[in-house]
Formats: C-alpha cells, sequence, structure tokens
C-alpha cells in the first residue's frame, strides 16, 4: 500500500536534539498570470475560453516511486467547464523535477462538462530527492460562469491539492488556492480624468444675454469643464485573447440636465475634433439634453477632453446649476448586453452660472411691524433693468447663531429708476416671516440682489408713531 513519506531532520545542540519532520511542511499553488475579463460581458452562464494561462504548484514533500498521488483541481466561485475544450493529462506536467520521474499525467475523474473539479493521477517511477514542482495549464480551457461571479465584479479562485492515490488522504496542504479570474470594468472614469467643473458669469450690462468674456469663457461659449472616458484600458477580455472594445452602435452618453434656456448646443472637444448636440424643443422643455459618444470614437483614451456650453446671445440667461451624468449604453455588440448599461458618473455640478449685477447689504432694519418701520430705497444708474431679490437674516447680538429667514423676488428695478421697498408689506408678508418678529429685539439683516451693475441704495428705521428716524444709511456693496 502506498503511503506519504515523512522526512524528518534531526538537529542537536549540545545534549539536546530536536526533530522536525515534512509533516510541517506545506505544498503552494500559484495562478502565474492572473485574467481579467470584462464585467460588460458578464452574465449567467457565460462562456469563457481562457488565454495563455498557467497555475503552478511546488509540493514540501517528497515522494518515492511507490507513492503515486493526485492533484485535484477545483474551480471556485460556482464555476464549471464547459463542453468541447477541456481538461485533458497533458495539462498538468511535472516541471521542477527534484529527481523524479513521472509517466503522463492522466485525467483520472472530473472534468467533463458541468464539473466543476478534475482528477489528475500522477505515477511516479523514480523516486524524487527534493521537492518537485507541477504546472498546470490552463491555457484553452473552456469554462461557465454558472452564477455571473464576472459580471458582479470579483474573483474566481482556482484549488489544487494533493492526495495520496491509495487512501486519498490528502498530504501536502498549505496554500491551496490563488486568485486566477477577475471581472473588472472594460469601461471607467480613470482617475486622472474624472469631471473638472467649471463656472460663467452672465454680463447683467449686457442685458443678461451672454457671459463675461472672461478666458477661457467666450461672450456666448462657457469653457473650462473637462471630462475624460476609458474604453480602451488593457487586460479585460471578451473571450480567449479579444479584448473587450466598444463598437459604434454602443455610446458613452453625457447627459445634461438643469435650466437649458438659451443654450443651443453641447459639446465634448475631443482632440479638436468637436462632437456636438444641439438641444431640441423637448430637451429644452424637460430640462435635460444628451450627447451620445459612439463606442468607436478614438479619444475614449482616458484623454480629459473640453466640454463646451454654446448659448445663443439672444436669450436671457439666468443664473443656474448645470449638473451631468454620463451612462454606458451597450448594444450587445461583442458581448456587450445592455443589461449591464450602467451609470459611470451619477449626476454632478459641471458648471454654475452667477450674475455680475449688484448685491447690496442693509446691516441694520427692524421687523417689530408694531413700533418701527424699515425701508430700503434704490436707484439703478445703469441702462439695464434688473430683478430684485431680497434674503433676510437674524441679527443676533454677539456670540448668537445668524441664520436665514426667508427669500423673496421683489420686482424688478428698471433702468435710472428708484423704488422704495417696504420691510413689512415687500419683504416679511411675502415671505412668510410672521410680523411683528420681536426676536433679537425685531433686528434683521437684509441682503438684496439686483441683476443690473451700478445700483446704489440707503437704509431707514423709524418709529411708527412718531416717526423718529435712527438716521439714514448707505447699504454696503458686497464683494
Amino acid at each position: 500500500m502506498n503511503s506519504t513519506r515523512i522526512t524528518s531532520f534531526v538537529i542537536c545542540l549540545g545534549l539536546t536534539c530536536l526533530m522536525l519532520t515534512g509533516s510541517a511542511m506545506a505544498g503552494t499553488t500559484t495562478v502565474v498570470a492572473e485574467v481579467n475579463y470584462s464585467r460588460e460581458t458578464g452574465a449567467a452562464a457565460a462562456v469563457y475560453t481562457l488565454p495563455a494561462n498557467t497555475v503552478t504548484r511546488a509540493m514540501n514533500v517528497v515522494r518515492d516511486a511507490t507513492e503515486d498521488f493526485v492533484v485535484k483541481v477545483t474551480l471556485g466561485n460556482g464555476f464549471t467547464f464547459s463542453s468541447v475544450l477541456l481538461p485533458k493529462g497533458a495539462d498538468l506536467t511535472l516541471t521542477t523535477a527534484s529527481g523524479c520521474v513521472v509517466n503522463a499525467s492522466t485525467v483520472l475523474a472530473g472534468g467533463t462538462s458541468g464539473d466543476a473539479f478534475v482528477d489528475f493521477f500522477v505515477d511516479i517511477t523514480t523516486a524524487c530527492t527534493g521537492f518537485p514542482t507541477f504546472t498546470l495549464t490552463t491555457t484553452q480551457w473552456r469554462v461557465n460562469d454558472v452564477t455571473n461571479v464576472i459580471g458582479a465584479g470579483n474573483t474566481v479562485t482556482i484549488t489544487m491539492e494533493t492526495r495520496d492515490s491509495a487512501t486519498n488522504t490528502i498530504f501536502d496542504s498549505g496554500t491551496d488556492s490563488d486568485n486566477w479570474l477577475n471581472g473588472i470594468y472594460g469601461v471607467s472614469i480613470p482617475t486622472a480624468a474624472v469631471l473638472a467643473a467649471t463656472t460663467a458669469v452672465v454680463d447683467v450690462a449686457a442685458a443678461r444675454l451672454t457671459f463675461v468674456a472672461t478666458s477661457p469663457d467666450t461672450t456666448v461659449q462657457d469653457n473650462g469643464a473637462t471630462l475624460g472616458i476609458d474604453a480602451s484600458i488593457a487586460g479585460p477580455l471578451t473571450n480567449g485573447a479579444t479584448a473587450y472594445t466598444l463598437v459604434t452602435a454602443d455610446s458613452v452618453d453625457l447627459v445634461f440636465t438643469g435650466t437649458l434656456s438659451g443654450i443651443t448646443s453641447f459639446t465634448w472637444d475631443s482632440g479638436g475634433v468637436a462632437l456636438a448636440h444641439t438641444v431640441t424643443a423637448a430637451e429644452l422643455a424637460a430640462g435635460s439634453a444628451t450627447l451620445s459618444i459612439p463606442g468607436d470614437t478614438a479619444s475614449l483614451d482616458a484623454t480629459a477632453n473640453g466640454i463646451r456650453i454654446i448659448v445663443d446671445g439672444t436669450t436671457t440667461l439666468s443664473d443656474r446649476t448645470l449638473q451631468l451624468t454620463v451612462n454606458l449604453v451597450l448594444s450587445g455588440g461583442v458581448g456587450g448586453a445592455a443589461a449591464n448599461n450602467r451609470v459611470l458618473q451619477g449626476a454632478t455640478n459641471m458648471s454654475v452660472w452667477s450674475l455680475n449685477g449688484t448685491v447690496l447689504i442693509a446691516n441694520f432694519m427692524n421687523g417689530n411691524t408694531d413700533v418701527f418701520n424699515s425701508r430700503i430705497y434704490l436707484f439703478n444708474t445703469s441702462t439695464s433693468a434688473g430683478n430684485i431679490t431680497v434674503r433676510v437674516y437674524t441679527l443676533p447680538i454677539a456670540g448668537g447663531a445668524n441664520t436665514l429667514l426667508g427669500t423673496v423676488a421683489v420686482g424688478s428695478l428698471a433702468p435710472s429708476a428708484a423704488l422704495n421697498i417696504r420691510l413689512a408689506e415687500d419683504v416679511l408678508t411675502p415671505a412668510s416671516i410672521t410680523t411683528p418678529y420681536t426676536t433679537d429685539g425685531g433686528n434683521l439683516l437684509v441682503e438684496v440682489t439686483i441683476e443690473a451693475s451700478g445700483v446704489t441704495g440707503v437704509g431707514q428705521v423709524y418709529e411708527s408713531a412718531t416717526l423718529d428716524s435712527f438716521g439714514i444709511y448707505a447699504l454696503q456693496t458686497a464683494p
């Protein structure tokens, strides 16, 4: 009957001797190079044909000519062998002999379609004098991803263990498993090319029809945002040695959302070749426009390309925030099934538009309407009208918390015109701030934004009964 040889070593120090036996040693299974498959091709029962791939089993026991054994190979994570390209005896070879001579390995059990294991019989004809290494060649094996491990982005292991052929007893166990196959995305937004946001300033002096032309912006272009998509990442395979790539019918969709009034088109500047999308009436109404980049576009190569927003120069522009979502839309070509469509980037701020109008601060107003009246007087020295927005804040004593109480639109200020804003009637009541307001003695801070440049103003608080005034003071201009 075959048995495992346990090699013993004796170390003596003075009168003390220690015996070290082979049973303390352990074999090691090592995947020479893991294989990365594209998650975009993942599906339950998807079949993959392996490219060049080997796994080694470095043994740490010495076997003699009577100690034949079995190498059991197990596929992890629910993978099974598929038909046609199945394991064969020649796939397991002795590569570091260490004195051993073996006959060609044979498949003893398993290895058929639907199996998750295969047993190789190793027939030793000449005893080993050292620790041998066997190499398992898995090239061209065809395997079935039963539960879509690849599509889920997980790792598949492979296990090699050794058993005595007569007793079926496991020996030389140690690091028996190693990562073999991985599911990774073939299309991504690399860290170095993530969306870089930008800003633009609407020129209220130009009737809010254009931007302030501060580089990189022009009067009709909001420039500065960049984004790169990588559809050519090295490594992911679809099958055998075939690299995963997008096809023409696939696309990477840039979805722009927000207020689109005045915008005529969005452009992804692909290395000087502009891929543009004209905003449709339906998209304008929906507040969402989509620029589709065909899957075979050469610049889907991780280069951070510029994004341009073009306005018509004839429509009044408002302050706004525009967001960008990036979607991968697969057609089914080269294995990229529509079931694997995904969001590459969720809605992210891409550009914030502001107005270069006038912001004035009334540091002291009073909302105790039973006792006081408060007024803000504005004068527009420009030639453009401007809508007015007022924000009301608490005015606590030192150590108190300043909070926003409300925001309200109070009409428009015509060019070369003045306006009297009544705090109670025009601001507090429309903003649903209860009067009389008596917190902090009724004291309030008021911010007035006018969508026109060159507006000045003063503030006044006076007693209702006596009309005694606390004085008139100039409103501060916010930076």
